[in-house]
């Protein structure tokens, strides 16, 4: 599920990648599932991008490392993060770039908030 070749989602998301690194951006990549942060983190190995992962399941003694690790590191240009764990008062300030990677993410739920209503008389 990893395999670019086979995901129109991770061609995307690998092209995005390539542009934000050569505009020297940071980014997060974020997903409600871990099992999603699972397959963008071998997605980020197969295509030799260097990143951080943050989830429910890293320790809060780490939490702060990690974090200034990203802030302060040119070199760490992605931190995948799970929607809970990153919603904590994370301060990811060195970030000008949000993705957010979700299965169920589905456009057109997204557009059916926003048709025009007819007008009220």
């Amino acid at each position: 599920m990893s395999d670019d070749a086979d995901c129109g989602k991770m061609q995307v998301l690998k092209i995005l990648l390539a542009r934000f690194y050569k505009l020297n951006n940071k980014v997060l990549i974020f997903s409600y599932s871990v099992r999603m942060l699972d397959i963008l983190e071998k997605f980020m190995v197969r295509i030799g991008r260097t990143y951080l992962r943050l989830d429910g399941s890293t320790p809060p003694s780490k939490r702060l490392k990690i974090v200034n690790d990203y802030n302060g590191s040119d070199e760490r240009f992605v931190m995948l993060l799970s929607t809970g764990a990153g919603s904590l008062g994370i301060n990811l300030t060195s970030a000008n770039v949000v993705v957010i990677m979700d299965p169920s993410l589905d456009p057109t739920r997204d557009l059916q908030g926003s048709e025009p209503r007819p007008p009220m008389y």
